[in-house]
């Protein structure tokens, strides 16, 4: 499982 992606997917509204 790449946690990565659904990390970025889940940051990446909060940081814009």
């Amino acid at each position: 499982v790449d946690l990565t992606m659904e990390l970025l997917e889940d940051l990446l509204p909060i940081i814009q």
